[in-house]
């Protein structure tokens, strides 16, 4: 475990051998606290193809993993805050995506789903 103190306030950060889960520094969370579930920018992926995400708004591709088919991130202090859509378009909850159309925002206290990929 690493562990930063600021304060009278300990952060700690779990260390894992994962490489598909974005390592972030202090301030990535927004409005999302480690000990709530819906506050946070979740995403989940019913689809059969991979999806980027990021963590960081500001900094999309230094905070960047895949969410595998199946897969859901975000909640509990991780704060999903986008997914890109690349060479395939997307179905989702905001409808369809067309392909290369770029990142799009997960906001706060919301859950979005793919569906589905046109590749």
């Amino acid at each position: 475990m690493l562990g930063l103190t600021i304060g009278a306030l300990m952060l700690v950060a779990p260390m894992t051998a994962q490489a598909d889960v974005p390592r972030v520094g202090i301030g990535v969370l927004g409005g999302c606290a480690p000990d709530e579930w819906y506050a946070c920018g979740k995403l989940g992926n019913s689809s059969a193809i991979r999806v980027k995400y990021t963590l960081d708004w500001g900094n999309k591709e230094g905070a960047a993993g895949w969410v595998y088919p199946g897969q859901m991130r975000g909640g509990h202090g991780v704060d999903v805050d986008g997914f890109y859509v690349g060479s395939c378009g997307l179905y989702t909850d905001y409808g369809y995506l067309p392909a290369n159309s770029g990142w799009h925002k997960i906001f706060d206290y919301t859950y979005i789903d793919v569906y589905g990929s046109w590749c």
